[in-house]
């Protein structure tokens, strides 16, 4: 080590004292301008794809109702203050923008402030905590949208740009970079209701950033960016975006209906499986009287392409199954017994599959799902002896059943409205039969009996 190190020292010293010719030197003129030319195209290309979505990019400033006190012995105040802040891109020339979740979460009104100085107040139109989106209207005239890009078609090493708005501060600042990796997933805690496929880039994202546009060299959304990895704070040069393939078709879902719908076929998938003419995701089993098993799809089947794109994992598969628009389509090339196939399927809403499976009843409604409550269940729950009821399976983190004073997973619930629930089928018996606005629940959770009250959807 040490003597490669006096040598790189020595090599240093005859260059400086003029004994050796840098390489740059012995190009000719003509050489030097050619690679001047070749840099200043790559700058103006940076320019260009910076000015396109520059006038889409709007910072955004939540405000939220925050408890006080004026003095140590004073009461409690509240009062609207701006609680963050982050970015977003206007999407549509009707004004909607879309943003991070996380972003908008805790806001009751948004400031949006754009590039060329305009404030207006924006409405949230309609947010996701499951792919950390969320998208926000204002009202507005000369508003341009940016155009939404093809995700997929990114590689590895490809140069994209991020814009934003980092600390708050510094509007509409553009960072360069590359795509460093693609299909990222696990930078959240795991959960049958995140979706993740993030595009990780090496263009500088700091807090601020979240939400703002991801684009390519010619300007259009590639992404939506979203994270950070980071020990001190700020960009290190690893930053998420959530991929526009997720977030076009999440914002669409949004605008169009007040919600993020979800595809659904009623497939489980197993592990990633290698099918002739390659990978595929075998499929484990099928929902009775689903859409895959009225299009003849089986389990042992494996899938090769959805919609004419690999698939390559469950994952990927998971995703562009719940991002496809419920009331259309899917094709699907899948290899059975080693023989290849094509099946078309029809694509359910996944909320109106679940309100009609066992325990699902009360999901559209009040935002839960129950399963029965079996021995083995209870046991791995704490319980001791027997108890009849059914347990509380999963919540809907933005339906009425969530928050503070709502249900939890692992609630055994043995009463709704005053009537016994042993089972799911009595518990979906007594939801369809109720037309009220409140559902009142006798739940047991620990050592805890009590009573909880949900309010219905508005």
């Amino acid at each position: 080590m040490k003597r490669t190190w006096t040598r790189s020292v020595a090599v240093g010293m005859v260059w400086a004292l003029g004994l050796t010719t840098p390489v740059w030197s012995q190009k000719s003129d003509a050489g030097v301008q050619e690679d001047l030319r070749h840099a200043r195209a790559l700058s103006r290309t940076f320019n260009r794809a910076a000015t396109v979505v520059g006038p889409s990019v709007v910072h955004i400033t939540p405000i939220s109702r925050v408890a006080f006190r004026r003095g140590w012995f004073e009461p409690v105040e509240t009062e609207m203050r701006p609680t963050g802040a982050g970015s977003g891109v206007v999407v549509s020339a009707e004004g909607y923008i879309v943003t991070n979740n996380h972003v908008i979460e805790s806001a009751e009104r948004v400031q949006v402030k754009f590039a060329d100085g305009r404030m207006m107040e924006g409405t949230i139109v309609g947010r996701d905590p499951a792919t950390d989106l969320g998208v926000v209207r204002v009202k507005g005239e000369g508003l341009k949208p940016a155009t939404w890009g093809d995700s997929d078609a990114l590689e590895v090493g490809d140069w994209v740009i991020a814009v934003g708005s980092p600390f708050g501060q510094f509007d509409n600042t553009v960072t360069a970079g590359i795509v460093s990796a693609k299909n990222r997933t696990g930078l959240a805690s795991a959960s049958d209701e995140r979706f993740e496929d993030f595009i990780q880039t090496d263009a500088a994202i700091n807090p601020g950033n979240s939400g703002g546009p991801l684009v390519d060299l010619e300007g259009k959304v590639v992404g939506i960016n979203s994270q950070i990895a980071t020990r001190g704070g700020g960009s290190v040069g690893i930053g998420f975006s959530i991929p526009a393939s997720i977030a076009r078709a999440v914002a669409d879902s949004i605008i169009r209906t007040g919600r993020a719908q979800r595809g659904w076929l009623g497939v489980q998938m197993a592990g990633p499986a290698q099918a002739a003419p390659g990978e595929g995701v075998a499929i484990a089993d099928v929902v009775r009287g689903g859409p895959a098993e009225e299009a003849g799809i089986r389990p042992g089947d494996v899938v090769v392409r959805y919609n004419g794109r690999e698939v390559g994992n469950g994952t990927r598969l998971r995703n562009a199954i719940a991002f496809t628009t419920p009331g259309s389509e899917a094709t699907l090339d899948l290899v059975r017994d080693g023989k290849a196939r094509t099946v078309r399927v029809s694509v359910l809403d996944r909320d109106e599959a679940i309100t009609l499976s066992p325990g699902g009843a009360a999901y559209r409604r009040f935002g839960f799902i129950v399963s029965d409550l079996t021995p083995q269940v209870l046991a791995q729950l704490g319980y001791r002896g027997e108890l009849e009821g059914v347990v509380v399976a999963r919540i809907d983190p933005l339906g009425p059943a969530s928050g503070a004073n709502g249900l939890q997973a692992g609630d055994i619930i043995v009463q709704a409205n005053r009537t016994p629930t042993p089972g799911t089928e009595a518990f979906d018996s007594v939801v369809k039969g109720f037309g009220g606005q409140r559902l009142r629940l006798g739940v047991i959770r620990g050592p805890q009996q009590g009573y909880i009250e949900i309010s219905a959807r508005k």
